[in-house]
């Protein structure tokens, strides 16, 4: 409902656009996705997978290497989010000699950032990590891990 309006806005005015959207326009494919790029989306999620990443594409070919079938692809993806977590807390329970919330440990998984801080003497965590993805005008995506 946004993209006509946006649209003749844009075209009455020089002034670039950006426009601020909900974590939900992450999952947007083809010419959704192209809107965003159009008015140089900015968007926060507390995950994002870059499926055009060396790194993501690696991961994806293994897994259907190893489970002969392609990762389901509905966001957040259950493998990637498997695997980071795993991951995370294999390197945690390492760092903080068999306590997670003993290790200092900042991790940038395949699909979700892992800054933990503790709560009220260690009683509990939160992560407070979030990824700030911009939809650049030139097809590129610029992320950031707040």
């Amino acid at each position: 409902k946004l993209v006509e309006p946006l649209r003749e806005f844009k075209n009455l005015n020089s002034e670039e656009i950006a426009l601020f959207g909900y974590p939900e326009w992450i999952t947007f494919k083809d010419s959704r996705r192209a809107n965003l790029h159009t008015f140089n989306a900015v968007i926060y999620s507390r995950f994002y997978f870059n499926e055009d990443g060396n790194k993501e594409k690696d991961f994806a070919q293994k897994f259907l290497d190893v489970y002969k079938a392609p990762m389901k692809k509905s966001p957040p993806i259950q493998a990637v989010l498997g695997y980071d977590c795993g991951y995370y807390l294999i390197k945690a329970l390492r760092e903080g000699d068999g306590k997670v919330l003993d290790a200092d440990l900042k991790y940038s998984g395949l699909q979700y950032t892992f800054d933990l801080t503790d709560v009220d003497g260690k009683k509990g965590a939160e992560n407070k990590s979030v990824y700030v993805v911009r939809y650049l005008i030139d097809n590129e995506i610029e992320e950031v891990v707040l």
